[in-house]
């Protein structure tokens, strides 16, 4: 499986630059329509509970194995500040809230959720 560009805007084919400070990010807007709503979502995480929820009721190692892999995806593409994903407090919480759910509901996952969490909060791991 290939990661997702966490970073692109595919309705507007624009990519944000991931190295920008993210207080700054929104001041070099290449383009008038560019909206980081479009990378925001997949960001969120909301898959998380589904994906938790079938490892849960299944035993199967693909439901965590798809879930962490985008959480690693993410957190290599992110790291704390740069980037367009760091920029709204809203965001980063409701990235949070999916994380942490998805602990709560899969034990399986708890080991790499709880690294991911310390990471998003800028903590070493």
């Amino acid at each position: 499986m290939d990661p997702p560009d966490w970073h692109a805007d595919p309705t507007r084919e624009f990519r944000w630059d991931a190295t920008v400070l993210c207080r700054a990010a929104l001041d070099v807007y290449p383009r008038s329509d560019a909206d980081p709503k479009q990378c925001w979502e997949p960001a969120r995480f909301q898959f998380a509970a589904p994906l938790a929820q079938a490892y849960w009721l299944t035993s199967e190692e693909r439901w965590a194995e798809s879930y962490l892999f985008l959480v690693d995806s993410f957190l290599d593409e992110n790291p704390f500040a740069p980037g367009i994903h760091w920029l709204s407090a809203m965001e980063v919480a409701l990235r949070a809230f999916s994380w942490t759910f998805a602990l709560y509901q899969s034990q399986g996952f708890g080991g790499t959720l709880r690294v991911a969490l310390a990471a998003m909060a800028g903590e070493p791991s």
